[in-house]
């Protein structure tokens, strides 16, 4: 302060006794919410870290379960309500659709789906869930559906996945014609794993035998 510059030691020791006396509560109140708030910040951590360990370990569970679908089924309340920020209640959610499917409740199985790919924590998951939906409309006959799906852009590493869906969805309608250029394509996009070639070549030259004997 300036007026300090001017006053005596005594008068400046008297001054500082009183701005202590006058501001010290709000310092004390203010260094004690920062403590708090530092202390219940660390202790909501732990406590995120300590659900993320407990939903990894009951997701590992489900995984190594001889019958995983129907004990995904049995967890996914607990982990949508419980687990939903970590990346394993998306997965279950996947397996959940999976048994739906398979038990001929697509619409239940859809739901499951696109619940799965709102709340992915990874992009895989994400691409996987909505691949999965247009695979389970193409199976119901609701091309449509499936094709508004793969005519988005595909996700990077899934080019291939969305052309023979294409190409899948192009037969089931028996238009072959297409379906070969689409599983062509497929072959042809760069994603394919080698032991997936042989596959889609032969898909390719069932359409084309198809073709001919339509034509």
């Amino acid at each position: 302060m300036v007026d300090d510059i001017v006053l005596t030691q005594e008068e400046q020791v008297e001054q500082t006794k009183q701005w202590l006396k006058k501001n010290i509560p709000s310092i004390v109140i203010g260094l004690v919410l920062g403590v708090g708030l530092v202390y219940g910040y660390t202790s909501y951590e732990d406590s995120k870290a300590g659900e993320a360990e407990a939903a990894s370990a009951l997701y590992e569970k489900i995984i190594a379960a001889e019958k995983p679908i129907e004990m995904a089924a049995e967890n996914l309340d607990t982990f949508k309500s419980d687990y939903a920020f970590t990346p394993y209640a998306a997965k279950i959610a996947l397996l959940q659709a999976k048994g739906l499917a398979e038990s001929g409740k697509t619409d239940e199985a859809i739901e499951e789906l696109e619940w799965a790919e709102a709340n992915a924590k990874e992009e895989l998951v994400s691409s996987i869930a909505k691949l999965r939906q247009a695979d389970i409309y193409l199976s119901a006959n609701k091309f449509t559906e499936a094709t508004k799906i793969v005519s988005q852009s595909a996700p990077k590493g899934f080019e291939s996945n969305y052309l023979e869906l294409k190409g899948d969805i192009a037969a089931a309608q028996k238009d072959y014609k297409s379906a070969t250029q689409h599983y062509t394509e497929a072959l042809n996009s760069g994603s394919v794993e080698a032991s997936y070639v042989t596959y889609l070549q032969l898909k390719i030259n069932k359409m084309n035998s198809l073709s001919k004997s339509k034509g």
